[in-house]
């Protein structure tokens, strides 16, 4: 700004835009100094009983830490009693195998937990009572030894329950947990994405519905792919899974596409090549502020370049026509929106990218990095083409029945609406089936209402309910999904 404000004007003095600017470097360093300051600021991390969240929440402890961000409490939500109720039972015994997993990992931190409240939390009564059911986990001899409040009633976990894991197990296999089926894509479909956001199993989904393809169509190739910063597909799988392509069975491949990594591999190329430019360069020509702008040009890109990047990877296998049918397993809403809407902004960004470059055509070269650039342009172009051409592409909402998740799922379908992309069908997951148990006959009323929303905000929509029916891994568990989501 300065340097373009000198040459055009011949001097330079200071203006609103540089106070905006200054000002803006100071909050961020009063943020900054906020955060890592325990007496003024407390971080609590909020998590779930779940192997995802499990994982994720160690994650973020441990990026907290680097940033010297001091955490002190973690708060677990939802937590579920024992009883004599099958799907409560189950999911009890579920969580509290997952916070054993954490015994040793957060000796550092107190650990507490809220219980699964029959009805959802919203509005001032509700919230007030909030805390009430707040217990100390890791105070307790034994984390599977919890005091949970329902209401004005405690359950306390008994050792002498009635429904073991196998029984528990045995019971939720028998539970019917569709109530209507969706079409199986097309084989002309290119490319499946299943979104949502976290927690609602847009994973489980993406991976039942491409086995489900793959022994459908077995000589077509199905490749199942995440990009999703928090991946799952390997816990989901129960198989190890990486940055590159792994056959799970034939016809199957998967792969987790690590964002962050094929950016930083950018960006070392970059600096590498523009190093070497620099250093050969004639010391008569002058590039004062054109060289700050080269050398800062990648931390100035937009965000969801990371992303556009991972899928323009799959993009590559795409063209080498290996594969027929792409599931992609999304970044939770908010991230997907984005990168919904980046290609746009990241044409820009490249368009001023070879416009600056240009400048110097004969003496500048990075064969490396152009080459990259222009793939990534080209392969962005080709992206939006599909997402847009529904005879190839399909994308589908993964949501449960919360009023939160029926407004964010509103905010999918809108985003998808604007830029021409097709939602082919709703999955409502995870939904509580009827039952005489107390909590979960309160959990179904509560989800029949937000099912009537639905019904009634996307009545031209298919939209499928899918049961809770227990842990839903491996792939004997994920085939029969697939077998059932499916006509």
């Amino acid at each position: 700004h300065r340097y373009m404000k000198k040459l055009f004007s011949g001097s330079y003095r200071p203006d609103e835009l540089d106070k905006f600017l200054l000002g803006l470097a100071g909050s961020v360093k009063q943020m900054e100094a906020l955060l890592q300051d325990q007496e003024r600021c407390c971080f609590v991390p909020v998590m779930l009983a779940e192997a995802l969240s499990v994982t994720e929440t160690l994650r973020l402890l441990e990026g907290l830490k680097q940033s010297k961000i001091p955490v002190t409490d973690i708060v677990v939500n939802r937590l579920y009693p024992e009883s004599v109720c099958m799907v409560c039972s189950d999911r009890h015994i579920r969580q509290m195998a997952e916070l054993g997993q954490l015994e040793g990992k957060i000796a550092a931190y107190s650990l507490w937990g809220v219980q699964q409240y029959p009805e959802e939390i919203r509005g001032p009564a509700p919230l007030e009572v909030f805390w009430d059911g707040l217990v100390a986990l890791n105070n307790q001899p034994r984390l599977n030894i919890l005091k949970i409040q329902l209401g004005r009633q405690s359950v306390i976990a008994n050792q002498q329950s009635p429904i073991n894991n196998r029984q528990s197990k045995s019971n939720l296999e028998r539970l019917i947990f569709l109530n209507q089926q969706s079409n199986l894509p097309v084989p002309e479909k290119r490319l499946l994405v299943f979104a949502g956001k976290g927690g609602v199993g847009k994973t489980t989904l993406a991976c039942a519905t491409a086995v489900r393809m793959a022994r459908t169509f077995p000589d077509k190739g199905v490749f199942v792919f995440s990009t999703d910063p928090a991946h799952s597909l390997s816990d989901c799988l129960r198989k190890r899974i990486g940055p590159e392509p792994t056959e799970l069975i034939p016809g199957l491949t998967a792969m987790e596409i690590d964002a962050q990594a094929e950016f930083d591999g950018l960006k070392k190329k970059y600096a590498a090549e523009l190093e070497r430019f620099l250093v050969a360069l004639s010391p008569d020509l002058d590039l004062t502020f054109d060289r700050e702008v080269m050398e800062r040009v990648m931390d100035l890109s937009p965000p969801g370049l990371d992303e556009v990047m991972a899928l323009t990877v799959a993009m590559g296998f795409m063209a080498e026509d290996k594969y027929q049918f792409f599931v992609l397993d999304s970044a939770p809403t908010g991230h997907l929106i984005r990168l919904l809407e980046a290609p746009e902004l990241i044409q820009q960004w490249l368009k001023m990218f070879f416009n600056l470059f240009l400048k110097y055509k004969r003496v500048f070269r990075l064969p490396g990095v152009s080459e990259q650039m222009i793939r990534i342009s080209k392969d962005l172009k080709r992206l939006r083409a599909l997402l847009k051409d529904s005879d190839l592409s399909a994308l589908y909402a993964v949501t449960i029945l919360t009023e939160m998740a029926f407004q964010e799922t509103g905010d999918l379908v809108d985003a998808c609406r604007r830029m021409g992309i097709t939602v082919q069908a709703l999955f409502l997951n995870l939904a509580t089936p009827a039952s005489e148990c107390p909590l979960c006959s309160a959990l179904y009323r509560s989800e029949q209402r937000i099912r009537e929303k639905f019904k009634h905000a996307f009545p031209e929509k298919p939209q499928v309910l899918v049961h809770y029916m227990g842990e839903t891994r491996g792939m004997e568990r994920i085939e029969a999904l697939g077998e059932a989501l499916y006509d």
